[in-house]
């Protein structure tokens, strides 16, 4: 039977053609992360329907939104990607959210679900978006194979476009740390023409090689099998039983070299997301056993200590802290400003964006008003390519 592949797993599985083996035969990765962003996405589909005429799934077109929980406070992300697609979608372009598609690729089926795509008139020239509403950053645009994987089933479906670009919106993302919130990728002439048969051939090169495993920072972050039940990323703890030979004592210098610090940092970076998302695991594990012994009969158990504070209503605290704390100076020494979310609540006093090309941003704001009082430090950020 003829794979089907979804544009959303392109990047973990053209990156590690094994997952395509593994990854059907374990649990699925379930994360909190994944329900506020369907809210997040229906909402967002939901407001350029009633706002700017997008055509979408009868459901998202009713007086309710589905009923897939409610977080007002996150509701932001979604006017944020709004924001962003009014201001690039010309008025007069067709628009359409939530849509689907799925094209026989020749050594598969394709399919994808692209949260927004606009057209133009002469159907030569179409842009698309895809929100990512979490607060890890993805791979930007130009790097990214599910983008090109829209782009493709797009181009399938009208043929006569000659210019495609494609947005990734991470609202989320902090700029500041090097991570933008909006990339995106442009194919058209000679690459579109070609567009269809690279990613053929990729797909197809990767069905080939199903039993290769390829560890990296990508495809391990969010794929189910990352962790013990993938014999790649299991063979990194293997490596931590060995018999040296004396003549790789004799190798080992002071320093390592360029190539091998880099292998480790990648290592590093690859096991990241599985070693948070394993050890959430082993929590809920101990919520109902009190060990758990290891392969190497290591015993682990666990201990609950007081964590860090949190304040459920912000309001009430701060007038409890005024009325003991009457000194306004006094009161600032006790106080950690989040520029991130003083800016947030810039744009809602001002009713305005956070950042963008509009006059008024809460950013422009910011730098006029507050930046001047501020000291900002650097941070260092590696980049991998």
């Amino acid at each position: 039977m003829k794979p089907t592949l979804r544009c959303s797993e392109l990047d973990r599985s053209i990156e590690c053609p094994g997952s395509l083996t593994i990854v059907p035969l374990v649990t699925p990765r379930v994360g909190d992360e994944g329900i506020d962003g369907t809210r997040l996405h229906a909402l967002g589909a939901r407001m350029l329907i009633s706002n700017y005429g997008a055509t979408g799934p009868t459901e998202l077109s009713g007086p309710h939104l589905p009923t897939i929980g409610y977080l007002s406070l996150s509701d932001w992300v979604a006017r944020y990607y709004v924001d962003v697609v009014s201001e690039i979608v010309p008025p007069n372009w067709s628009m359409e959210v939530e849509g689907y598609f799925a094209y026989d690729m020749g050594c598969c089926f394709l399919t994808g679900h692209p949260d927004c795509f606009a057209i133009n008139p002469e159907v030569t020239e179409a842009v698309g978006f895809d929100l990512k509403a979490g607060y890890i950053p993805v791979e930007i645009a130009e790097r990214n194979w599910q983008m090109l994987g829209y782009v493709v089933l797009l181009l399938l479906a009208f043929p006569t476009l000659r210019k495609v670009t494609w947005y990734i919106i991470q609202p989320r993302n902090d700029v500041e740390e090097g991570f933008p919130r909006i990339s995106s990728v442009t194919i058209e002439d000679e690459r579109l023409d070609n567009a269809i048969a690279y990613l053929t051939a990729k797909i197809a090169d990767a069905l080939s090689r199903q039993m290769e495993l390829n560890s990296g920072r990508v495809q391990c972050k969010w794929c189910d099998a990352a962790g013990p039940q993938c014999p790649c990323t299991s063979k990194l703890l293997d490596f931590m039983r060995y018999t040296m030979t004396p003549q790789e004592v004799a190798k080992i210098h002071k320093e390592p070299d360029d190539a091998k610090l880099g292998d480790w940092i990648i290592g590093m970076k690859t096991l990241d997301r599985p070693t948070k998302d394993l050890t959430d695991l082993l929590h809920k594990r101990l919520d109902t056993q009190t060990e758990i012994i290891a392969g190497d009969g290591t015993r682990i158990t666990r201990t609950i200590e007081n964590g860090s504070y949190s304040v459920p209503d912000l309001a009430k605290f701060w007038d409890a802290v005024e009325g003991m704390v009457t000194d306004k100076y006094q009161m600032a020494r006790a106080v950690d400003w989040s520029m991130g979310k003083l800016k947030a609540v810039i744009a809602e006093v001002f009713n305005c964006p956070k950042t963008g090309k509009a006059e008024l941003t809460a950013e422009g704001i910011f730098d006029a008003k507050l930046r001047p009082l501020v000291e900002q430090g650097k941070r260092r950020k590696l980049n991998f390519s």
